[in-house]
């Protein structure tokens, strides 16, 4: 019985050059293409080739070796606490929420570029805040770039990488002071987004909360939650 898959067909019309050159060639030629080209080798010239055949068979055990441990990496553990899924679910509302809030800075309510002050003749001072809309690609594709990557973040966060949950809060701790310098400009400048602005901090506080206590927390040094424990980390 003659040895056929997808690629065999495609075998046919090759030259016995070609398909020598296909057979070996595993940097661009998949193992079912390298495969099929063996075997119309040993239809046309009626002789075996144990070891191409064992060699493409043992190169393909070692990718799908590969590509399920890869599977394995993505996927979250078994014993994922229950805590870790809901901080997931809260950092992606959160990640949401401040693309929406960004957006509609970028596009509305338009991004401050100048301020200029003005003297009157009581003395009082009075500041004046330029705000410009966004216009161009470049800005977009920062905005793709930069939440992609916490996108990224969040996505590990919700496997159990615990290189991401430090990674967070760090960016979260950083970024805070900043937040809360700028919410009473974005209160003047448009009330919406002064709010948005407020509800992003309160998933990203519970999320953190989640997963820098009780059952999370131990779970990522390796220890088995007990409610009835006292958490000594």
């Amino acid at each position: 019985m003659n040895k056929t898959n997808f690629f065999s067909k495609a075998m046919e019309s090759k030259s016995l050059e070609e398909l020598q050159s296909i057979s070996q060639d595993k940097d661009n030629y998949t193992d079912d293409a390298r495969m099929a080209a063996v075997w119309e080798i040993e239809k046309r010239e009626g002789i075996s080739s144990p070891d191409i055949v064992s060699e493409i068979e043992a190169e393909a055990k070692i990718r799908e070796e590969k590509q399920k441990e890869f599977q394995e990496s993505v996927k979250p553990p078994q014993d994922l606490p229950v805590r870790i899924k809901y901080a997931s679910y809260l950092l992606y509302a959160t990640l949401v929420i401040s693309a929406i809030a960004t957006l509609y800075q970028f596009f509305v309510a338009g991004v401050p570029m100048e301020t200029s002050q003005t003297i009157y003749e009581d003395g009082t001072v009075v500041t004046h805040t330029e705000y410009v809309k966004v216009t161009g690609v470049f800005p977009l594709f920062i905005f793709l770039v930069v939440y992609s990557v916490f996108f990224y973040f969040v996505h590990s966060v919700s496997i159990g990488k615990n290189w991401a949950r430090i990674t967070l809060f760090v960016l979260f701790l950083v970024g805070l002071p900043f937040t809360l310098i700028g919410l009473p400009g974005l209160f003047v400048q448009d009330p919406l987004l002064g709010i948005l602005s407020v509800i992003q901090l309160i998933p990203y506080i519970v999320a953190f909360a989640f997963l820098f206590t009780g059952e999370a927390h131990q779970w990522y040094k390796g220890i088995r939650y007990h409610k009835d424990v006292i958490d000594d980390f």
